[in-house]
């Protein structure tokens, strides 16, 4: 899918560029070329790519690192750098900002997909993160539910427990600001409330380096605490609920690594294009950071799948199939 960017007050919807399929054997290299291949084509047109936007697959996340330079290296990258190319020489001076001064085109971590894996990790029965000496788990919301009236915080057990866990809207409702106030009335909920709150301001740019800078705090922390310690407060903090079939390593305490260098990288091309709109290298327009995300190639593949039919149990398509679906 391609998003123009516009001055007109309203966006341009997107359209869809290309489709093809695959049995799932590509590595980040092959994503790496296809992207520089799109880069070139539209540059020979003399449209400029600004950058791509994907869910937190694997495979697509290394491709971002190593395309940025992000804690990732390939010494055959090197040619997609020329006079094309962004450069934001101030940044290099930063102790705290890893990304490459010099980028051909940006990536971002689709920011639902981002907040869906942070709840997900709340719900994960296998995991007990801790923030200090409090635990950070679904149990303070289950307790919040039981013992304050929905009036006070607007949310029910299936938003905290939901059959479909990619729902982007109960992230939403257990993030909110009614919850969090509520939460702040009951006992030891500090570190979940901080969690929260992280989660629904991760995509301001303000709020996206408080988010950044808190999570390495934390896992610095988790890193330099022993692995006995922090199992004996997790075992003596509130609701810690039963260890067993949980992770043995000290990854339980903290996000997942795809997640925390999702938000890592969100937070670092958010401030790269802000730059980038100071140096007047981009207009203002690209500032519309809602408008990098890959739900609307998801909505509209969602809904070729269910054009065949209420009473066809074939969901799946080919390539071709889906072409002739998504014009109409």
């Amino acid at each position: 899918m391609i998003q123009p960017l516009s001055s007109r007050a309203i966006d341009l919807p997107p359209y869809l560029l290309a489709s093809y399929g695959t049995d799932s054997r590509y590595t980040s290299n092959d994503i790496i070329s296809r992207w520089k291949n799109i880069f070139e084509k539209f540059r020979e047109k003399h449209i400029k790519v600004l950058g791509y936007s994907i869910d937190c697959d694997s495979k697509y996340l290394r491709a971002m690192r190593v395309i940025t330079g992000f804690f990732a290296k390939s010494i055959n990258r090197n040619d997609l750098f020329g006079d094309h190319a962004f450069v934001i020489a101030s940044c290099s001076q930063w102790i705290w900002f890893y990304l490459r001064p010099k980028q051909s085109f940006l990536c971002l971590q689709d920011p639902t997909h981002l907040i869906t894996k942070l709840r997900n990790r709340l719900l994960s029965s296998k995991t007990s993160m801790m923030f200090g000496s409090e635990s950070i788990n679904i149990r303070f919301l289950l307790q919040l539910i039981k013992d304050f009236s929905k009036l006070d915080h607007g949310s029910v057990k299936s938003d905290v427990v939901p059959k479909d866990r990619q729902n982007y809207s109960f992230c939403i409702k257990i993030s909110s600001d009614c919850v969090v106030q509520t939460l702040e009335k009951m006992q030891n909920t500090r570190a979940i409330c901080i969690y929260l709150k992280n989660v629904e301001h991760i995509n301001r740019l303000y709020y996206a380096w408080l988010c950044t800078f808190l999570c390495r705090l934390w896992l610095s922390w988790i890193q330099s605490t022993p692995i006995n310690t922090l199992d004996r407060d997790e075992s003596q903090s509130v609701y810690s609920g039963s260890s067993k079939g949980r992770d043995k390593s000290k990854q339980k305490f903290f996000i997942t690594n795809p997640a925390f260098l999702s938000i890592e990288m969100n937070t670092h091309t958010m401030t790269y294009i802000t730059l980038l709109v100071i140096n007047n290298q981009l207009p203002t327009e690209a500032l519309r950071i809602w408008l990098f995300s890959s739900q609307t190639y998801e909505c509209m593949f969602r809904t070729a799948r269910s054009m065949s039919g209420p009473f066809s149990p074939i969901v799946n398509c080919s390539v071709a199939q889906f072409l002739r679906r998504a014009e109409k």
